[in-house]
Protein backbone atom coordinates (compact mmCIF):
# COMPACT_ATOMS: atom_id res chain seq x y z
CA UNK A 1 0.00 0.00 0.00
CA UNK A 2 1.62 3.70 -1.11
CA UNK A 3 0.87 6.23 1.11
CA UNK A 4 2.36 10.13 -0.10
CA UNK A 5 2.14 12.44 2.59
CA UNK A 6 1.80 16.62 1.04
CA UNK A 7 1.62 19.37 3.26
CA UNK A 8 1.49 23.11 1.96
CA UNK A 9 2.21 25.28 4.51
CA UNK A 10 1.08 28.20 2.56
CA UNK A 11 -2.37 27.08 1.82
CA UNK A 12 -3.06 24.94 4.90
CA UNK A 13 -3.85 21.93 2.62
CA UNK A 14 -2.78 18.35 4.08
CA UNK A 15 -3.72 15.63 1.42
CA UNK A 16 -3.19 12.01 2.19
CA UNK A 17 -2.93 9.80 -0.69
CA UNK A 18 -3.73 5.69 0.04
CA UNK A 19 -4.87 3.39 -2.48
CA UNK A 20 -8.34 2.63 -1.11
CA UNK A 21 -11.72 1.12 -1.99
CA UNK A 22 -14.35 3.59 -2.25
CA UNK A 23 -17.17 2.67 0.07
CA UNK A 24 -21.32 2.96 -0.51
CA UNK A 25 -22.45 5.51 1.64
CA UNK A 26 -25.70 7.40 1.32
CA UNK A 27 -24.15 10.42 2.79
CA UNK A 28 -20.56 10.52 0.90
CA UNK A 29 -19.60 9.97 -2.65
CA UNK A 30 -16.53 9.79 -4.85
CA UNK A 31 -14.11 9.98 -1.55
CA UNK A 32 -11.53 7.44 -2.15
CA UNK A 33 -8.56 8.83 0.11
CA UNK A 34 -8.34 10.82 3.06
CA UNK A 35 -7.52 14.63 2.90
CA UNK A 36 -8.60 17.98 5.26
CA UNK A 37 -7.92 21.60 4.48
CA UNK A 38 -8.74 24.55 6.88
CA UNK A 39 -9.92 28.11 5.25
CA UNK A 40 -10.03 31.62 7.21
CA UNK A 41 -13.39 33.10 5.82
CA UNK A 42 -15.32 36.61 6.21
CA UNK A 43 -18.68 37.49 5.52
CA UNK A 44 -18.93 37.98 1.74
CA UNK A 45 -20.91 41.64 1.97
CA UNK A 46 -18.30 43.22 3.87
CA UNK A 47 -15.40 43.02 1.49
CA UNK A 48 -12.72 43.54 3.82
CA UNK A 49 -12.37 41.55 7.07
CA UNK A 50 -13.74 43.95 9.99
CA UNK A 51 -15.98 41.70 11.74
CA UNK A 52 -16.18 37.92 12.68
CA UNK A 53 -13.84 35.46 11.27
CA UNK A 54 -14.59 32.18 10.31
CA UNK A 55 -12.62 28.99 10.10
CA UNK A 56 -13.66 26.07 8.04
CA UNK A 57 -11.90 22.57 8.69
CA UNK A 58 -13.04 20.11 6.43
CA UNK A 59 -11.75 16.43 7.41
CA UNK A 60 -12.36 13.50 4.55
CA UNK A 61 -12.13 9.94 4.66
CA UNK A 62 -13.75 7.45 2.47
CA UNK A 63 -16.05 6.52 5.23
CA UNK A 64 -16.91 9.50 6.57
CA UNK A 65 -16.53 13.81 6.12
CA UNK A 66 -16.80 16.35 8.96
CA UNK A 67 -17.21 19.74 9.09
CA UNK A 68 -15.80 21.72 11.94
CA UNK A 69 -16.17 25.57 12.15
CA UNK A 70 -14.88 27.92 14.68
CA UNK A 71 -16.09 31.64 15.10
CA UNK A 72 -13.24 34.23 15.87
CA UNK A 73 -13.99 38.28 16.57
CA UNK A 74 -17.05 38.01 17.17
CA UNK A 75 -17.03 41.30 19.44
CA UNK A 76 -19.68 41.14 22.38
CA UNK A 77 -20.29 42.76 25.96
CA UNK A 78 -19.05 40.25 28.41
CA UNK A 79 -20.62 39.47 31.60
CA UNK A 80 -18.79 41.97 33.07
CA UNK A 81 -19.91 44.70 30.33
CA UNK A 82 -16.81 44.97 28.98
CA UNK A 83 -15.85 44.14 25.07
CA UNK A 84 -14.88 40.27 24.26
CA UNK A 85 -14.75 38.30 21.86
CA UNK A 86 -15.42 34.42 22.97
CA UNK A 87 -14.47 31.56 20.20
CA UNK A 88 -17.42 29.41 19.08
CA UNK A 89 -16.97 26.36 17.16
CA UNK A 90 -19.09 23.40 16.25
CA UNK A 91 -18.86 20.24 14.11
CA UNK A 92 -21.07 17.73 12.22
CA UNK A 93 -20.13 14.80 10.39
CA UNK A 94 -21.60 12.59 7.06
CA UNK A 95 -22.83 9.81 10.12
CA UNK A 96 -25.64 12.21 10.48
CA UNK A 97 -28.36 13.44 7.92
CA UNK A 98 -27.33 16.58 8.47
CA UNK A 99 -24.34 16.63 6.26
CA UNK A 100 -23.44 15.03 2.47
CA UNK A 101 -20.20 15.17 1.08
CA UNK A 102 -19.16 14.76 -2.61
CA UNK A 103 -15.93 14.74 -5.00
CA UNK A 104 -15.47 15.09 -8.12
CA UNK A 105 -12.88 15.59 -10.56
CA UNK A 106 -11.24 17.87 -8.08
CA UNK A 107 -14.57 19.68 -6.64
CA UNK A 108 -16.15 18.87 -3.44
CA UNK A 109 -19.87 19.89 -2.87
CA UNK A 110 -21.02 19.45 1.04
CA UNK A 111 -24.44 20.26 1.81
CA UNK A 112 -25.17 21.18 5.74
CA UNK A 113 -28.96 20.82 6.44
CA UNK A 114 -29.22 23.79 9.33
CA UNK A 115 -32.75 22.04 10.35
CA UNK A 116 -34.70 18.78 10.19
CA UNK A 117 -36.05 17.55 7.53
CA UNK A 118 -33.55 18.66 4.81
CA UNK A 119 -34.08 22.14 5.36
CA UNK A 120 -32.23 25.41 5.31
CA UNK A 121 -29.20 23.35 3.34
CA UNK A 122 -26.24 25.85 3.56
CA UNK A 123 -23.83 24.41 0.85
CA UNK A 124 -19.67 24.33 0.43
CA UNK A 125 -18.25 24.04 -2.50
CA UNK A 126 -14.23 23.72 -2.58
CA UNK A 127 -12.35 23.46 -6.05
CA UNK A 128 -8.98 22.16 -6.32
CA UNK A 129 -6.39 22.24 -8.74
CA UNK A 130 -6.41 18.01 -9.50
CA UNK A 131 -8.27 15.43 -9.13
CA UNK A 132 -4.93 14.69 -6.06
CA UNK A 133 -6.46 17.99 -4.04
CA UNK A 134 -3.07 19.09 -4.16
CA UNK A 135 -4.01 23.08 -3.81
CA UNK A 136 -7.36 24.69 -2.99
CA UNK A 137 -7.97 26.99 -5.95
CA UNK A 138 -11.36 28.21 -4.69
CA UNK A 139 -13.87 28.19 -2.22
CA UNK A 140 -17.09 29.58 -1.05
CA UNK A 141 -19.93 28.68 1.61
CA UNK A 142 -23.50 30.00 0.89
CA UNK A 143 -26.75 29.74 2.47
CA UNK A 144 -25.85 30.32 6.45
CA UNK A 145 -28.03 30.86 8.84
CA UNK A 146 -26.45 33.39 11.66
CA UNK A 147 -26.29 31.20 14.77
CA UNK A 148 -24.84 34.53 16.53
CA UNK A 149 -28.33 36.11 17.02
CA UNK A 150 -31.11 36.26 19.40
CA UNK A 151 -34.41 33.51 18.69
CA UNK A 152 -36.35 36.70 17.96
CA UNK A 153 -33.83 38.24 15.71
CA UNK A 154 -33.60 35.36 13.41
CA UNK A 155 -37.37 34.15 13.07
CA UNK A 156 -37.51 38.23 12.39
CA UNK A 157 -34.48 37.68 9.91
CA UNK A 158 -35.53 34.17 8.53
CA UNK A 159 -34.78 34.77 5.33
CA UNK A 160 -31.53 36.37 5.47
CA UNK A 161 -28.99 33.79 4.48
CA UNK A 162 -24.90 34.39 5.18
CA UNK A 163 -22.39 33.79 2.37
CA UNK A 164 -18.71 33.27 3.55
CA UNK A 165 -15.85 34.06 1.03
CA UNK A 166 -12.16 33.08 2.09
CA UNK A 167 -9.31 35.52 2.99
CA UNK A 168 -7.27 36.65 0.04
CA UNK A 169 -3.83 35.39 0.61
CA UNK A 170 -2.00 35.40 3.98
CA UNK A 171 -2.18 38.15 6.59
CA UNK A 172 -1.61 38.52 10.23
CA UNK A 173 -5.17 39.99 11.96
CA UNK A 174 -4.86 41.63 14.93
CA UNK A 175 -8.25 41.23 16.60
CA UNK A 176 -10.89 43.53 17.68
CA UNK A 177 -11.53 42.80 20.59
CA UNK A 178 -9.71 40.50 23.58
CA UNK A 179 -10.55 37.25 23.72
CA UNK A 180 -12.91 36.28 26.61
CA UNK A 181 -11.64 32.77 28.45
CA UNK A 182 -14.04 31.61 31.00
CA UNK A 183 -11.74 29.61 33.64
CA UNK A 184 -12.73 28.47 36.52
CA UNK A 185 -12.97 30.76 39.76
Amino acid sequence: MLKLIIFLAGLNVLSVFEAKASESLPNIKGIEFPFSFTVATHEKNEGIIKNEVKLFQIQCRPDRCILKRFSLNNCKKNQDEQLSSKPVGGNISTDTDFLTAELNNGILKMTLYQATGHNMPATIIATFDNQYLTKLKTFEATGFIDTNQSLESFYANFDKRIEYVPVKGKILKNLDCPIFLPGIN
